[in-house]
């Protein structure tokens, strides 16, 4: 049977459903082109994701400020970046505005420079209120909003700029000097893990304006369905033989299992924190091999060469 955090109710068929079931309006897959598809474009669905925008869908459009946080290669920026695109989409189609701006920051970003990446969004509407541009509205997706640790510096942090604007409803303008509030924009964040040792960290007061999220690894069948999915639809090499095609499944199988068993035995040190092996590892050995377009002589071998070249 299903686990509860595995369904969710759904109020027209009065009954639990499947998250895959219960929301098939995130199942739609994002691609640079429908004719040629680019391997860093395409968004699979999949049971972790679609949750994820199912929350979303019930706290953004209220206004509310949301903040993802997980582990990396936990894919927190994807299901955003997957939720808005589908709602900026369905808000053109019903005539509706609605804008969404993307600020990363880094260990070297300022509060300045999260304070002129808003203010370029905004524009003034009267004196002392600042809004989007054309009447619309705004998400700002702060991506790795903890960046800079709050270990190594104590102020002028990114965060403290939100924060500001949360409890008084906007900054101080640098140019202007003086307060403006900012209307119709809402934030939603990724972070990561909040908690344990050498982990980032973020302050409270920050915190709890947020509604909070937290986003674990994908499953294992989880991952077989992401990158069989993406060989399907870009890996012209292994697409065009019909032998290596049925072999797909099984490469997916053997990478997803060293990738776990990796993860167990090479764990990350105090000298070496920053060395781990997740979603991204694996993400950058189905990238080569899908960019392979033609293989010589093709058959078992060659593809286990292949991937023995990529993996290494």
């Amino acid at each position: 049977g299903l686990d509860l955090c595995d369904c969710m109710f759904s109020s027209q068929e009065g009954t639990w459903l499947p998250w895959m079931q219960a929301a098939p309006q995130f199942q739609n897959q994002i691609s640079g082109s429908s004719m040629r598809p680019v391997y860093e474009d395409i968004v699979v669905p999949t049971k972790e994701l679609v949750s994820t925008c199912v929350v979303l869908s019930h706290l953004l459009p209220l206004g509310q400020h949301v903040l993802c946080t997980g582990p990396s290669g936990s894919s927190k920026s994807t299901a955003i970046r997957h939720y808005l695109a589908h709602w900026e989409e369905k808000c053109r189609a019903e005539t509706k505005l609605l804008t969404h701006t993307r600020v990363a920051l880094s260990a070297l970003s300022k509060v300045h420079n999260l304070c002129r990446s808003l203010e370029s969004n905004l524009e003034r509407r009267r004196r002392g209120i600042y809004g989007p541009r054309s009447g619309g509205r705004c998400a700002f997706f702060v991506d790795d909003l903890h960046l800079p640790l709050l270990r190594e510096k104590t102020s002028g942090l990114p965060q403290d700029l939100l924060q500001e604007w949360f409890d008084r409803g906007g900054w101080h303008h640098r140019r202007e000097r003086s307060f403006c509030q900012v209307v119709d924009a809402f934030v939603v964040a990724t972070a990561g893990c909040l908690s344990g040792v050498g982990q980032a960290l973020m302050r409270e007061r920050a915190m709890r304006h947020f509604h909070q999220l937290r986003m674990f690894l994908l499953e294992a069948h989880s991952l077989n369905q992401v990158f069989t999915t993406i060989i399907d639809r870009v890996g012209t090499a292994l697409s065009a033989d019909s032998d290596l095609r049925h072999q797909v499944q099984k490469l997916v199988t053997a990478s997803t299992n060293t990738l776990l068993a990796v993860q167990r035995h090479f764990l990350p040190t105090p000298q070496m924190a920053h060395c781990k092996f997740g979603f991204r590892s694996l993400w950058r050995l189905f990238q080569g091999i899908c960019s392979v377009r033609r293989i010589d002589n093709p058959s078992i071998l060659s593809l286990a060469r292949l991937w023995l070249h990529e993996s290494l």
